[in-house]
C-alpha cells in the first residue's frame, strides 16, 4: 500500500520533506483531502490515485515551480506581485483562490498576508485575489477570468464583490452599457471604497453600481460616496445578506 511504501506529504509539509526526506524516501505529494482517503485504504497505490497525464517533479525543485505544475497559483501569487512591483507594473489582477476566503486552506490567511505585504512594498494596486478581475470596457481591455465579449462602452462603473454578478452583467445583451466592471474578490488590497473613489474620477463614468457582501470600512465608504457627490456621479448600492455566512 502507498502509505507503507512511500512518504505521503501535503503542501504544508513539502518544504520539510525536501530538506529531510529526499535522501531516504520517495516523496509523494498529494492534496490533503486525497491523502486522508489514501491512508484509510489498504489497497491504495500510486497508479490508482495518480492522473494518467502525470507530471514528474524532482524533490529538489523549487517550491514555487512545483506549485505551478500543480496549478496551486495561490502559493505563487505573492512572489508574482513582488516581481511585478520590481518590474514597475502599474497594477496586478489576481484570479487565484485559496486565500483567506477558504476555511479548508490551512495556509490561506498567511498567503493573503504575504500578498498584501508584497503589494505594500511597491505601493502596487491589486485587484483580488479570488475574484474575476477587471474589464475596462471603454479601453477594450478585459483582464477577466472568464471568456467575455465586450459590448459598446457606456457610463456605468460596476463594482461587485460577487464574481457571478459581474459575469452575468457582462453577458447581458441590449442592457446597461458599462465603462468598467471590477470583481474585487477578497479585496485584500483594493476594497470597494477605494475602487469607487478611483472610478468616480475617471472620464466617462456617470453612474457607479455596487454589489456588496460585506460592510467594510464605513468611514472609507462614506468618503468615497462624498467624492461621488462632489463629482456628480450617481451611486446605486445593493447589499446582499444579513449574516456572516
Amino acid at each position: 500500500p502507498l502509505a507503507r511504501r512511500e512518504v505521503v506529504v501535503n503542501w504544508g509539509d513539502f518544504g520539510r520533506a525536501q530538506r529531510s526526506l529526499a535522501r531516504k524516501y520517495n516523496v509523494v505529494l498529494i492534496p490533503k483531502r486525497v491523502m486522508l482517503r489514501v491512508l484509510a485504504a489498504d489497497d491504495a497505490t500510486v497508479d490508482r490515485i495518480m492522473a494518467q497525464d502525470r507530471r514528474l517533479v524532482d524533490v529538489i525543485d523549487e517550491s514555487e515551480e512545483v506549485a505551478r505544475v500543480f496549478q496551486r497559483y495561490n502559493l505563487v501569487s505573492a512572489p508574482v506581485v513582488d516581481e511585478a512591483g520590481r518590474l514597475g507594473a502599474g497594477g496586478v489582477v489576481v484570479y487565484a483562490a485559496g486565500f483567506a476566503e477558504a476555511p479548508g486552506e490551512e495556509h490561506g490567511p498567511a498567503l493573503q498576508a504575504a500578498l498584501v505585504a508584497a503589494a505594500a512594498r511597491h505601493d502596487l494596486p491589486v485587484v483580488g485575489p479570488n475574484g474575476n478581475g477587471l474589464v475596462a470596457v471603454h479601453s477594450r481591455a478585459p483582464m477577466w477570468g472568464d471568456a467575455v465579449t465586450l459590448g459598446p462602452p457606456g457610463g456605468i462603473a460596476l463594482i461587485t464583490q460577487s464574481g457571478n454578478v459581474g459575469v452575468n452583467a457582462l453577458a447581458l445583451r441590449g442592457g446597461p452599457r458599462f465603462h468598467t466592471v471590477v470583481s474585487g474578490g477578497n479585496q485584500a488590497v483594493l476594497d470597494a471604497s477605494a475602487l469607487l473613489s478611483h472610478l468616480a474620477a475617471s472620464d466617462g463614468v456617470r453612474v457607479a453600481a455596487l454589489y456588496l457582501e460585506s460592510d467594510g470600512d464605513g468611514a472609507e465608504l462614506a468618503s468615497a460616496l462624498a467624492r461621488c457627490l462632489d463629482l456628480g456621479v450617481r451611486v446605486v448600492v445593493l447589499k446582499g445578506g444579513r449574516s456572516e455566512a
